[in-house]
């Protein structure tokens, strides 16, 4: 069965389907070793440009985002600042600074 190739004999085991290994080993080969016309190089390179702009996409947003959290930190200190020593005393906004700040941490 191994001549006719309906069967594979490797390291002591049969395999009724040779097919199926060739295939999986064909798919662990890198794409380095493949054959120069291999439509999955053009895909991969089509992949790789578009992850590119999707990094590039993802960097602007993670910095918008970063900055609008800067700025909304600093209002809050800001606003902190101008209660507790112009409209309140320390001791109404202790309490208030403390719970906001709190509550403003663990969520997730």
């Amino acid at each position: 069965m191994d001549e006719v190739g309906v069967m594979l004999l490797f390291l002591d085991k049969a395999y009724l389907h040779p097919e199926k290994v060739f295939d999986l080993a064909r798919r662990a080969v890198p794409l380095a070793l493949s054959p120069g016309n291999d439509s999955r190089k053009e895909e991969l390179k089509q992949l790789q440009e578009k992850k590119e702009e999707i990094d590039k996409l993802v960097h602007k947003q993670v910095r918008r985002i970063l900055w609008s959290g800067l700025g909304f930190f600093m209002c809050q200190v800001g606003l902190f600042f101008r209660f507790t020593f112009w409209e309140f005393s320390w001791d109404v906004m202790e309490p208030t600074a403390f719970f906001t700040t709190a509550s403003g941490r663990c969520r997730g």
